[in-house]
């Protein structure tokens, strides 16, 4: 279930309920894409600008 997702020019957040609980973590997917693993959510931090460079 998707909690928001708001996009403000080049950058986007993302925030999602999950249905396990995760350990928290942070990890990179990609140039210009950071992810947090929380407790029970996931958010999503992208630049859309250098995801696309890729």
């Amino acid at each position: 279930m998707i909690i928001f997702d708001i996009r403000l020019g080049r950058f986007s957040i993302l925030a999602q309920r999950e249905t396990v609980r995760h350990p928290f973590k942070v990890t990179r997917e990609g140039s210009g894409i950071v992810v947090f693993d929380l407790p029970f959510t996931t958010v999503t931090f992208m630049n859309h600008r250098k995801a696309e460079a890729m």
